[in-house]
């Protein structure tokens, strides 16, 4: 989601003359690590550490490597994208103090969620973060309660943190005939508590013997996923399929998205999803009501069991899994379009 909210950035700076003095320039730690290199425009510069500065010493490469940058391309705007990149940022915006650096940080997620374990192989301590954050000069979030989350577990100016929705660029509606009846996008991580969905394919198994589900996905939760399909005997039930850059063609062949995670930020693939008419149904989690309204562009239950039941009844009525599709795609075309990446350019360069 964060690579392609950055394409959708660079591409709309490009195109926009009221834009055409700021050169964006992409940092990454390694070449494989941004997937999406193909799709920047032709000629556009992307910068990898390990290319400049292999290292086994990643800490003092990774400073090295920011001081060869602000040396060499003067940067006005640093945006660390996430929070483990933003204490290396605000070292840069104070070292070279005389350039008045402007550091924007995206909190694509809820913080106090994400740094514990075991959603994060590696926990950062909240003094030094609320520490960093402090010193930040924009902190953009998605919703109101990750914003909220800022300001209660780290003491985070409110008047410093903006809420911008996640946006879809490319809203064409794909007319696909329907493979899966259900459809899962994103990492494979504890966060995404992905056995719960299976668990929850099991019992609808039960009701409706050819269930599909397809995960779409890669992570360390693999294994024990296709180990939970092998001894349930789901494997004519769920198909699992590696990330593809053809993730719309693959949504529109669904008839429902389907997400268990413990909490979100605002899915970029939900958004999607909505465009492409797939209802959505999700378990509860903090923040998923300022987007999402139930019984009306998706659906968001309080128990496995009744996501479980829900699913069965869309499956089995047509006419209400298309009026809540068609009422999900409108809602993005209303309120999640390229407005919203004015929005976020304005926060970033004014």
């Amino acid at each position: 989601g964060i690579q392609r909210k950055i394409i959708d950035l660079v591409y709309h700076l490009e195109a926009d003359q009221n834009y055409y003095d700021i050169i964006p320039h992409i940092v990454v730690r390694r070449t494989e690590a941004f997937s999406f290199e193909s799709d920047l425009p032709a000629g556009f510069r992307q910068l990898h550490i390990e290319n400049v500065f292999p290292s086994k010493e990643r800490k003092i490469r990774y400073i090295i490597f920011l001081i060869y940058l602000i040396l060499e391309y003067n940067p006005k705007i640093l945006v660390p994208f996430l929070h483990h990149a933003t204490a290396y940022c605000v070292l840069m915006k104070y070292l070279f103090f005389w350039k008045k650096i402007k550091v924007v940080v995206s909190q694509d997620n809820v913080l106090s969620f994400e740094n514990q374990l075991p959603y994060s192989i590696r926990t950062h301590s909240n003094i030094i973060i609320s520490w960093c954050y402090r010193l930040v000069d924009t902190i953009i979030v998605q919703t109101e309660y990750a914003k909220q989350d800022l300001v209660k577990n780290y003491k985070t100016d409110p008047n410093k943190v903006v809420v911008i929705q996640n946006w879809i660029k490319d809203t064409r509606l794909y007319r696909q005939s329907k493979k899966y009846d259900l459809i899962y996008c994103g990492r494979f991580a504890p966060q995404k508590r992905l056995i719960k969905l299976l668990e929850i394919v099991k019992q609808i198994k039960l009701t409706l013997p050819k269930i599909k589900l397809c995960l779409i996905g890669e992570g360390p939760e693999e294994k024990k996923l296709r180990h939970y399909i092998k001894k349930h005997s789901l494997k004519d039930n769920i198909i699992i399929k590696p990330p593809t850059k053809k993730i719309i063609t693959e949504l529109s062949r669904a008839k429902l998205f389907t997400l268990t995670s413990d909490f979100e930020g605002h899915p970029l693939v939900l958004l999607e999803a909505m465009t492409q008419q797939v209802v959505p149904i999700t378990l509860s989690y903090q923040g998923a009501e300022e987007y999402l309204e139930h019984g009306k562009n998706s659906y968001i239950e309080q128990t496995a069991m009744a996501m479980g039941k829900r699913i069965i009844l869309l499956l089995q009525d047509h006419k209400k899994r298309q009026a809540v599709g068609q009422q999900a795609r409108r809602t993005v075309l209303k309120y999640h379009n390229q407005s919203l990446i004015d929005k976020t350019l304005r926060v970033l360069l004014d």
